[in-house]
């Protein structure tokens, strides 16, 4: 992915259970798909790909995630 595709620099989520499990997800455009998966504050988890060499099926997983976000994050900074 790259800027012409997409037009963030860099986006990173963490999405955390209410049992404590930590998941970062940081897509830097043009760079890498990083995914950290923690638990009891330990790493469970980490994965981290070039995104010439991420799959497109989870290319447009990321893409979908990185849209819904973009519509949504103003309309909580609202309420």
């Amino acid at each position: 992915m790259n800027n012409e595709e997409y037009p963030y620099d860099l986006v990173q989520v963490v999405l955390v259970t209410r049992e404590g499990e930590r998941m970062e997800i940081e897509a830097r455009v043009g760079s890498l798909l990083f995914v950290d998966v923690e638990r009891d504050n330990c790493c469970v988890s980490c994965d981290a790909q070039s995104w010439d060499l991420v799959p497109g099926m989870r290319r447009r997983a990321v893409r979908r995630l990185m849209d819904a976000l973009h519509e949504s994050v103003p309309l909580l900074a609202d309420h």
